[in-house]
């Protein structure tokens, strides 16, 4: 009885000892269409979290926790996110999606707060251009104002393109495009596009509106600036309209969700569609040991969603968000983090700019 008494007061003891050691932890935000561009989240939160795990989800004494934010293609619910991150003592960065338009809108707040953003996909131009004083902005994907250029670039020299129409989605991002490419057009080929603007949620019925006027205008060539919900609308639109059979230069945008099987193999057969990719694929880039692992790696994070290359949804958001999380992993082990999440922040945004080691990524080396 006596022995039995001792060993329930050390019991309690050390659980009690156990219960006041706080754990320390980073919080990463990702603030993503987990609604309507689903594969495109989950693509990226995937990505990343591989990152994570080949670092145990730890750097130094912290544990990383990665959290979902569901902003719906809303921008208001973004601007709710950011403040959310503000107001959370463990939080260090934000990791953006694949809409522009909520970091386009809010670029002076997310600088003027101070919000580490890093963005693994969306394009838009003006994200990562601050010119009001520090940027806290990163992006590791195209940049439009480069992506432009090299769907215009293919547009003439690939397809032959003299008379350009430009279809692109009534945004922040579509406004980006629009500015580049036409100003490409006029610089290499002294003519200003004709442009078609649409908005999301765009019905068959107006989308069929919208490409009968356009194939009224004798254009030769489509330049497509939209997502993959509308952007399955557009291709299956044309593909039921027996006047329409211009070739089609796309954004990735299409690639962020379930257009391909929207549209489905056949219909895609009987269209001339071309999309600007990431220079590394898991199907078509020669395999290496290091993509190899990488890929191994999710597919025992995720057995339920990935089974082989084919079976990865989305792949620009895994390969850009995996490649960027082992950028910023890199960078944190260089700082002297702390408890203070103002300073640690500070202090990443200014290694990020000032890496002096280089880290091996799916697409380059870094």
């Amino acid at each position: 009885m006596i022995v039995f008494r001792i060993i329930s007061v050390l019991a309690v003891i050390t659980f009690s000892s156990s219960a006041f050691a706080a754990k320390k932890i980073l919080r990463i935000y990702h603030d993503s269409d987990y609604s309507s561009h689903t594969a495109s989240a989950e693509s990226m939160k995937m990505g990343f979290e591989t990152a994570l795990s080949e670092v145990g989800y730890k750097v130094g004494d912290y544990t990383i926790e990665f959290v979902k934010k569901d902003h719906r293609g809303n921008v208001v619910r973004s601007r709710q996110h950011f403040k959310e991150f503000l107001a959370d003592p463990d939080a260090l960065f934000i990791l953006g999606g694949l809409h522009s338009p909520p970091y386009i809108k809010y670029r002076k707040y997310i600088n003027e707060k101070e919000i580490l953003l890093l963005v693994p996909w969306a394009a838009g131009g003006p994200i990562t251009r601050y010119d009001k004083g520090t940027n806290w902005v990163f992006r590791l994907s195209v940049d439009d104002t480069k992506a432009g250029l090299r769907i215009s670039d293919y547009a003439i020299n690939a397809k032959s393109c003299k008379k350009p129409h430009l279809l692109l989605e009534n945004t922040g991002w579509g406004k980006s495009n629009f500015k580049t490419i036409t100003n490409f057009f006029v610089k290499e080929r002294s003519l200003t596009p004709k442009v078609t603007w649409f908005n999301w949620n765009t019905k068959p019925y107006q989308a069929k509106a919208l490409l009968r006027d356009i194939a009224l205008l004798d254009s030769d060539c489509l330049i497509f600036v939209g997502n993959a919900i509308e952007g399955g609308v557009f291709i299956r639109s044309i593909a039921e309209l027996d006047d329409f059979n211009l070739p089609i230069l796309s954004h990735w945008g299409i690639t962020g969700g379930e257009f391909f099987k929207s549209v489905g193999s056949e219909t895609l057969s009987k269209l001339d569609l071309h999309f600007i990719q990431s220079c590394f694929s898991f199907v078509s880039s020669e395999e290496n040991d290091f993509s190899r692992e990488a890929f191994n790696n999710a597919k025992q994070l995720f057995p339920d969603k990935l089974t082989n290359y084919s079976s990865l949804k989305a792949p620009t958001g895994f390969i850009h968000a995996y490649d960027l999380g082992r950028i910023v992993l890199s960078a944190m082990k260089e700082i002297q983090l702390t408890d203070d999440m103002v300073k640690n922040r500070r202090l990443l945004r200014d290694k990020l700019e000032n890496l002096d080691k280089p880290v091996q990524g799916l697409i380059k080396q870094y």
